[in-house]
């Protein structure tokens, strides 16, 4: 009989902080949406869910939606270049974080330190004159790397989530595949590969570790590899449950 009723004491009381917990952690969920890149078409989804008193997983994930490249990036590709009238940039981005709220709020409500990683892919389909020459570039994007984020969680009415990130700093390993296409039977292959060298290697971090490939009829291709810090802050809202 002591056995029997050690046994279920000492089962109520490795149960009992789960029993606790259950009580304390009655919101565990958060969904937010992301505001900051709506404006470019970037929509991003948050989900974080909670599993202590001061620790978190989230996880984010962003799609751009298809939209023109900005003119000042493809003003700089050919001063005598034509891009407006066709080009396409899309893409997403995926990126899990690990939070802890060292304050005395209970997650997810305060203050947090959050290490992440993160994945982008991105696509570009652009088409214009270059250099005289009639060409369709087409061009992938695609990173990872990881940091920290330093952000400010506020949860209202027990039911609203406002997630401000203060900063997020990270390093990431970035590589940039360009092919340059044309059916113009008169185009000078050598001087295309030469202007595409010359122009990109003009461009900070990566022109410096570019390599141009000439396949004569067919294409040029420009790849580059580089570390680039980055930097994220933002705001996004939405519901605790």
């Amino acid at each position: 009989m002591k056995k029997s009723l050690s046994f279920i004491l000492l089962c109520v009381i490795l149960t009992l902080p789960d029993v606790i917990a259950q009580d304390v952690y009655e919101q565990r969920n958060v969904v937010n949406l992301g505001l900051g890149g709506l404006a470019l078409g970037n929509v991003s989804l948050n989900y974080e869910r909670t599993f202590s008193d001061s620790r978190a997983a989230s996880l984010t994930a962003g799609l751009l939606v298809p939209r023109k490249l900005p003119s000042f990036i493809y003003d700089n590709i050919s001063e005598d270049g034509n891009w407006d009238a066709d080009n396409k940039l899309s893409g997403f981005f995926i990126m899990p974080e690990y939070r802890f709220y060292p304050t005395y709020k209970i997650a997810p409500e305060g203050f947090y330190i959050a290490p992440f990683l993160r994945l982008n892919y991105y696509t570009l389909d652009i088409s214009g004159d270059f250099d005289d020459v009639t060409a369709d570039i087409k061009g992938k994007f695609t990173g990872f790397g990881g940091g920290v984020q330093f952000g400010m969680h506020w949860v209202i009415k027990e039911k609203v989530s406002i997630d401000f990130f203060l900063a997020g700093i990270g390093l990431y390993y970035d590589n940039i595949t360009m092919r340059f296409e044309s059916d113009d039977p008169d185009v000078d292959w050598d001087k295309l590969g030469n202007d595409v060298e010359v122009d990109i290697t003009g461009i900070p971090v990566m022109g410096e570790k570019t390599e141009v490939e000439v396949k004569h009829g067919e294409y040029v291709d420009a790849k580059s590899s580089f570390i680039f810090p980055g930097f994220r802050t933002g705001i996004s809202v939405g519901i605790v449950f």
